[in-house]
């Protein structure tokens, strides 16, 4: 790229993009389409404004977004709305979820699950934070099949930093919402092993924080 625009106090990216807008308004226009992107983006990227990191920045990035007239009702409906199919295999989920000795919650979605259940691969990453609220449970994952042969996976958190165990799996992110990648029992068994691991020494550190 001919520029790299990084402000690491900032936990998203559209929210950054507003920061340079907001920087070079002589220059540039910001339309109602771009203003719908760039608020989806902070919206997903906080968790809706949940996630630690999120600041008076963020806030006021989303305000600027929002002085635009975008129809914020819709872009919610747009991203949380779920067909019926999807709401039956969250309750697959819940009864088929498994937990690790200290704590971190996941799933795995193979094809014939998804398959199963009518749901595509898109709407059964969207499910990883059906797991996310469950006391003592700092870390959750979806492992989801893809018709390559890859597992992508899909790592959230509460408190606990997980972008660097993901970086070890052909993936990375944000400090607590990253993505990996990985292609047999082997890599899924050392992954949830490290997470762990790293939800026990967090645990241990931060008593507190349960």
């Amino acid at each position: 790229a001919d520029m790299n625009y990084i402000d690491p106090t900032i936990p998203a990216t559209g929210a950054l993009m507003v920061e340079f807008y907001l920087a070079n308004k002589d220059e540039l226009v910001l339309t109602q389409k771009a203003a719908e992107a760039l608020y989806t983006a902070i919206v997903t990227d906080t968790g809706r404004f949940q996630y630690r990191g999120v600041n008076g920045e963020v806030l006021r990035a989303a305000a600027v977004l929002v002085d635009t007239g975008i129809d914020i009702e819709e872009i919610y409906s747009k991203l949380y709305l779920k067909d019926f199919s999807v709401f039956v295999l969250q309750s697959f989920v819940y009864k088929k979820m498994k937990q690790t000795p200290n704590g971190v919650v996941y799933i795995h979605f193979t094809q014939k699950i998804m398959e199963q259940f009518g749901v595509s691969i898109e709407d059964a990453s969207s499910l990883v934070n059906a797991l996310s609220q469950i006391k003592g449970s700092l870390i959750w994952v979806a492992f989801i099949d893809y018709p390559d042969g890859s597992t992508r996976v899909r790592i959230r958190s509460r408190f606990v930093p997980i972008n660097d165990i993901a970086t070890g799996y052909r993936g990375g992110g944000h400090l607590m919402a990253a993505g990996a990648t990985i292609y047999n029992v082997k890599e899924k068994k050392k992954l949830l092993e490290e997470l762990d691991l790293r939800l026990k020494e967090f645990k241990l550190a931060n008593p507190e924080k349960q």
